[in-house]
């Protein structure tokens, strides 16, 4: 069975900041969301119509990045899991949608088979609303305090449903996430989980 090491949070709480420092110190694959090619997440995040369709686009697209991950890897990284799929979802579907929805996710959930090992970073949210600001990233324009508020929320609530072999929660307010004996140190548990038998 592989692995695989997932740096979770909220955007903009610096997931794929810490998953570089990470692949100094460990070397092997990364794959993470492609926002830069997602075309839904203009309209997603200014809160426009049809949130259904996008929801399932983005579902379709996480499983076919992990899936890929998972085939061609006995262990890799990720800055996201698959239940956050579900976990959000939840924010904005309801009824018939929302049970649609669930049956995919639950069809396409039983195909990943990896053991998981979550590292969740979370922080103040204007903290990260201004680091949202800082990249200047066009599809997250509309991105809002109250919207950062109710992710981040949602994430904390949904971390323990996710079915992780090991669980590490990081408040960005309270560590360097860049420093170097913070990483030498997540990178030693980090080696640990994946020499796992």
């Amino acid at each position: 069975m592989g692995k695989m090491v997932v740096v979770e949070g909220v955007m903009g709480v610096g997931k794929t900041t810490l998953l570089h420092q990470i692949l100094r110190e460990i070397h092997i694959p990364y794959v993470e969301q492609d926002f830069e090619h997602n075309i839904c997440l203009d309209d997603f995040y200014a809160g426009a119509d049809c949130v259904f369709p996008k929801q399932m686009i983005f579902l379709f697209s996480n499983f076919h990045i992990l899936n890929s991950a998972e085939s061609n890897s006995d262990c890799f990284l990720s800055d996201f899991c698959f239940e956050r799929s579900l976990i959000m979802s939840k924010k904005s579907l309801m009824g018939k949608e929302l049970s649609l929805y669930e049956d995919s996710y639950l069809y396409l959930k039983q195909k990943l088979t990896f053991r998981k090992m979550l590292i969740f970073l979370y922080g103040d949210d204007r903290t990260i609303l201004d680091n949202i600001q800082k990249r200047g990233r066009p599809n997250e324009k509309n991105v809002t305090l109250e919207y950062i508020e109710s992710c981040q929320r949602s994430l904390l609530d949904g971390i323990h449903n996710i079915g992780s072999d090991e669980v590490i929660t990081i408040n960005i307010n309270e560590v360097d996430i860049l420093s170097q004996e913070f990483v030498e140190d997540l990178s030693q548990k980090i080696n640990k989980f994946l020499s796992l038998e």
